[in-house]
């Protein structure tokens, strides 16, 4: 059985950036999931299926899938229990591996989460992306 995340826990903000293989940050020219290193109609499409993906990965708790979803050199804000922003990758790892452990607890298996999007709006704004929601 998988945990709902209560609303106030989980409001999300991804910019989304069109990639170029084979030099994509996301994929690395190697995960190629529909959307990714394309443009697909509709317009919002490829955004979707990286949302898609995303929340898969952090739902399942799938850290490598979870890590692809970040560039290296990404900032991330954490909306509860870190205030701090999170600069590159060795910080926002760390951040994000305390909050995978606190949502496994004692599971054994995923889904661990089931997140459900509300209200999503996809901003395009040229080759990038913003997508939010709460859940």
């Amino acid at each position: 059985m998988s945990a709902t995340v209560p609303n106030s826990a989980l409001a999300l903000a991804l910019i989304l950036l069109q990639c170029d293989p084979p030099n994509c940050h996301r994929c690395r020219g190697a995960l190629r999931f529909s959307g990714c290193c394309s443009v697909t109609a509709p317009a919002d499409a490829g955004v979707r299926e990286a949302l898609a993906h995303f929340i898969r990965a952090f739902d399942d708790l799938d850290w490598e899938q979870f890590r692809l979803s970040f560039d290296d050199n990404a900032t991330v804000f954490y909306p509860r229990a870190m205030p701090q922003r999170a600069n590159g990758g060795a910080e926002f790892e760390k951040g994000f591996k305390a909050v995978f452990r606190q949502i496994r607890g004692s599971k054994t298996t995923a889904p661990y989460m089931d997140i459900q999007p509300k209200e999503l709006r996809i901003q395009l704004l040229g080759e990038v992306a913003i997508a939010t929601f709460h859940s």
